[in-house]
């Protein structure tokens, strides 16, 4: 029990590394910082959506299913935050094989690592289910002071049911990249199809909402069945017990076994994902490059490609925005008359905001400094100049997003039936806004490096520049949409595209000419 114990501080201080950036008072900030916009974001969002959720449902008189459907929320939500973080966590620390060497057994560092994962997915989930515990409290006129200790329980074990999920998906991506010979290609492939079920699955909660409404008994029948752990926990919330004993008990059992499982293969899986295959086919040839430049660009496309969590992660707003686009273009038919009704004043700029949004997510200039690791010195020793090396990594985002901008922007205006210069507008604010956020993420990356992290998971998903350049983004463009709603219907969408479109283009030249000044003195005192 004592090694367990150590084993799970350590994975605990793990956890807090990762968010970690310098010496000092710099180190704490950061950490404090990181924690704090996920609190910020969990609270924010939790309560908005409580709040609204807990009035509807009390006026269709079934305000018992509140706290069910927002734990369900949270589950979903954790679990995308968590989903590919799961792999490299779990089945990629570097130093498993040292600690696997000391008299503790398998399940005891198998567990250890889990934890991992229950602290991350507690952070997020507890706090989320803070205001959902308020709002239920509220609107179903509670009286019970016990029901605050059945919600501190529930705070405690309803996150163990998103890392159980998340450290399948990890173990079934693991365990194939462990036994295929193209482990880029299967694990990638694997990762998309788990990540399209995850999206397919996410999205049918929004059928709950119209079960409450119209079929409550399917609705109850669905939490008692497919989402029975939910379900006790809505009927324990509401002071029953026993039912709130099976609902913990589903969650932390299966959690434990799953485990329990994992460490009988873990060495094994452990060995074969470290091994390397041994070939007769090697042949001298050269590399085709024309200069430093496409040279570096090439070496940035084989990283993204070669490492499944950073393609998925980093570059998950690609695929949404294609899928987006390619589904907008397919149910033309169907959003045609949602459209006559709106009218293109108002349903043109809320595609614009998906746009802007999804592109937020694609961020691999803001780690792919910190992906170099220890071996940062090959790039500091390269005869490189600064604009070929920094512009190959803004350039990787750009390859990314420029395509899936113009493509997400001509199928949604086929879709929409949009003016043809008005979808123009709209694809030159998007390029725009990728070539800022493109220079920005590198010059966060710069400032806040993370060379020194187990694996490149927690670089991507955990690290102080990956939040920073994803939520930092994500606020630029909920100010971007408030000025929208103060000026736009004055000024137009065409005139207001073109003035981002400008404001983007000149903040990212100007931010540039910052960078090659600047950049190579910092990326030297790495």
């Amino acid at each position: 029990m004592r090694e367990l114990k150590l084993l799970v501080g350590v994975s605990f201080r793990q956890m807090l590394h990762t968010f970690a950036t310098g010496q000092g008072k710099k180190r704490n900030v950061t950490v404090a910082g990181a924690m704090g916009l996920m609190a910020f974001l969990a609270l924010y969002i939790s309560g908005l959506y409580s709040w609204m959720m807990g009035g509807l449902l009390q006026e269709a008189g079934v305000v018992d299913f509140l706290i069910p459907v927002m734990t369900l929320l949270a589950v979903a939500v954790s679990l995308v935050f968590t989903f590919f973080a799961a792999s490299g966590i779990v089945f990629g620390g570097k130093d498993t094989d040292l600690i696997l060497s000391m008299p503790v057994s398998a399940f005891a560092v198998m567990l250890s690592r889990m934890s991992a994962l229950y602290l991350e997915n507690l952070l997020f989930v507890g706090l989320w289910m803070i205001p959902t515990g308020a709002a239920g409290f509220v609107f179903g006129g509670r009286t019970d002071p016990l029901y605050f200790l059945r919600l501190a329980l529930a705070i405690l074990f309803v996150p163990f049911l998103p890392s159980l999920l998340a450290s399948l998906g990890g173990y079934a991506i693991a365990w194939a990249s462990a036994r295929m010979k193209r482990r880029a290609l299967v694990s990638n492939l694997i990762s998309i199809l788990l990540f399209l079920g995850l999206i397919i699955g996410c999205m049918q909660i929004n059928r709950i909402g119209t079960l409450l409404l119209e079929h409550e008994e399917e609705a109850r029948r669905l939490f008692m069945t497919w989402l029975l752990p939910i379900g006790l926990l809505g009927m324990g919330m509401e002071g029953n017990w026993a039912a709130l004993a099976g609902s913990l008990g589903l969650c932390v059992l299966p959690f434990l076994a799953a485990t329990w499982l994992f460490s009988t293969r873990y060495q094994k899986i452990l060995s074969s994902l470290q091994s390397r295959l041994v070939r007769t086919d090697y042949r001298l040839t050269k590399v085709g490059a024309r200069g430093p430049f496409e040279a570096m660009v090439k070496k940035e496309v084989g990283r993204l490609f070669s490492t499944t969590a950073y393609l998925l992660n980093a570059g998950m707003g690609v695929f949404l925005l294609l899928a987006a686009g390619i589904w907008m273009a397919v149910a033309r038919d169907q959003i045609a008359p949602l459209v006559s009704i709106a009218g293109h004043d108002a349903a043109d700029p809320v595609v614009l905001g998906c746009m802007a949004f999804l592109l937020t997510t694609v961020y691999p200039s803001a780690v792919s400094i910190s992906l170099e690791g220890r071996t940062i010195w090959l790039l500091k020793e390269a005869p490189l100049k600064p604009s070929a090396l920094f512009g190959a990594k803004a350039c990787l985002n750009l390859i990314l997003a420029w395509p899936a901008t113009l493509v997400f922007t001509a199928l949604s205006a086929f879709a929409l039936e949009m003016a043809p210069a008005r979808a123009a507008c709209m694809a030159l604010s998007g390029l725009a806004l990728s070539g800022f956020l493109a220079v920005a993420g590198l010059a966060l990356n710069l400032h806040f490096p993370k060379l020194d992290c187990d694996n490149d998971t927690v670089v991507i998903k955990q690290s102080a520049s990956a939040m920073i350049a994803c939520f930092g983004s994500i606020i630029l463009v909920a100010l971007s949409a408030g000025l929208y709603v103060l000026v736009g219907n004055r000024i137009g969408m065409e005139a207001f595209c073109l003035a981002m479109t400008a404001l983007f283009a000149v903040s990212g030249l100007v931010l540039w000419k910052i960078l090659m000044q600047k950049g190579p003195s910092r990326l030297e005192a790495l």
